[in-house]
């Protein structure tokens, strides 16, 4: 089937519904809290450094639809002072230098890593973990003092290609070292690197995944970056997500300094860290998904855990809320609350007021609920990139006709909403759909080496365009 065929698919109208309008905005201090959240309203609060909105894709949900409801979370960092320094930075690279890393990619990283010792100030630090069969320090935690920088030249050039993938020696070790040197106004930050599979000591998804938590739980920002088209790209997103870090795809690592730059400078103006949301859910009410990241449930509040925020910066994802209540009237989503570090100092808000939608009973009433430019949004950045991470897994597993089952399941249920909605963005998102569907259909065509090599080059393109773009 052609790409193009996919636009003769039918509309299930169905799936219509689900979206929109509805924004609040939460308050750093308590006492500033409004008492309550009128459905549609928008509360502008935050006394700063910190400042979190918040809005609905609708305003109701349709007593016997799927009970999903769309919440934007927008977090904004104020800008630094200029009379205040950059934040004093410990970063540690963590390079794979297994034999797979033999040739261009070996000379990449050590280039790269050249350039970022360039960058180290007279107050960060800077170390180099380099993993094979084991883990060692090529260059032990230091300041740029007196001829250490023509010390860490020297170790740097000697870094060679050989033996196998310990990637878990390699992150225990930066942790351990984090944690013995940590000493308050200073940030920390992991960038680990892999072009392949880890093979030897602990290479499950589960024990790795946890060492990155333990690193974020420790406020040490964990970035993974995956070179080549031999890593795992659902492992190293998932290093990123449970890290609170970046996932990036580099082909070759030829913008391996590009990427060591932006995440040490990231470091450097930080301005709060450690960044946790809170929902406080309503009875019969569940978040299902957060952008991608990881959720943890307890007591009825789910907390995500979102990492560090530049000075300026802003961050927003879309998280799915799932109502199973099954009464006419107001259903209440829940309450919003943030606590992260600024100046060695936790802070935090809590939102007084709730979010609600209103359930009624026909699918038409719940059509005027939904807020066009919210729904559109949330198609296009959530929905969309989810879609192309499932995808992305389905391709690198081998399951073509799964992929593009998702594909066309995805554009009838779009289709038919944006029958109603008429937003142009997600007319050209489903022009979109149907390239990607082109995609599949070519990643599997062909001899068996060459589909091998198509399939890893789309799989890991889409993860990686997807991880962010669920993230803007």
């Amino acid at each position: 089937m052609s790409p193009r065929s996919l636009t003769h698919l039918p509309v299930d109208w169905a799936f219509l519904g689900l979206t929109l309008a509805l924004a609040v905005l939460a308050w750093a201090v308590p006492g500033n809290a409004p008492a309550g959240i009128a459905t549609g309203a928008t509360v502008t609060g935050g006394s700063g450094p910190v400042h979190v909105s918040q809005r609905l894709d609708r305003t109701k949900i349709h007593q016997g639809g799927d009970g999903l409801v769309r919440m934007e979370i927008t977090l904004r960092a104020d800008e630094m002072r200029r009379s205040i320094e950059r934040v004093p930075t410990d970063v540690v690279v963590v390079l794979d230098k297994s034999g797979s890393m033999a040739g261009s990619k070996i000379d990449y990283a050590r280039r790269a890593t050249h350039a970022l010792t360039d960058m180290i100030g007279p107050d960060d630090r800077f170390a180099l973990v380099t993993y094979d069969d084991n883990a060692r320090f090529t260059v032990a935690m230091s300041h740029p003092t007196g001829d250490m920088r023509r010390q860490w030249v020297y170790a740097i050039d000697q870094v060679g290609a050989r033996g196998s993938t310990n990637m878990s020696a390699g992150i225990d070790l930066a942790i351990a070292e984090l944690e013995a040197v940590k000493a308050p106004g200073r940030a920390a930050r992991v960038i680990l690197i892999s072009d392949g599979l880890p093979n030897r000591g602990d290479a499950t998804h589960e024990g790795l995944v946890s060492r990155a938590r333990r690193a974020a739980q420790r406020e040490f920002v964990l970035t993974s970056v995956g070179v080549g088209e031999d890593f795992n790209e659902n492992l190293m997103a998932a290093l990123a997500d449970y890290g609170t870090g970046n996932y990036y795809y580099l082909q070759n690592g030829n913008s391996l300094a590009e990427v060591f730059g932006q995440e040490f400078d990231s470091a450097r103006q930080t301005v709060a860290s450690g960044v946790q949301v809170h929902i406080d859910l309503g009875p019969g009410v569940s978040l299902i998904d957060a952008g991608g990241y990881p959720i943890t449930n307890s007591r009825g509040r789910a907390t995500l855990a979102i990492g560090p925020l530049m000075g300026g910066q802003e961050r927003s994802f879309w998280v799915t809320l799932k109502s199973a209540n099954a009464q006419l009237g107001s259903v209440d989503l829940g309450a919003l609350s943030a606590d992260w570090t600024h100046d060695d100092k936790k802070q935090q808000f809590a939102l007084r007021g709730r979010a609600a939608v209103d359930q009624v009973e026909s699918e038409q009433a719940a059509q005027t609920g939904i807020d066009k430019d919210a729904w559109a949004e949330a198609t296009v950045q959530e929905e969309y990139n989810k879609l192309r991470q499932e995808v992305s897994r389905d391709v690198q597993g081998g399951r073509k006709d799964e992929a593009q089952k998702k594909i066309r399941a995805y554009k009838a249920k779009v289709a038919t909403t944006n029958a109603y909605v008429q937003s142009e963005s997600v007319s050209d998102n489903l022009d979109d759909v149907d390239a990607l569907y082109g995609e599949v259909e070519e990643a599997f065509d062909g001899a068996a080496p060459a589909q091998e090599s198509k399939r890893n080059s789309l799989s890991k393109k889409q993860s990686a365009d997807a991880w962010r773009g669920r993230r803007k």
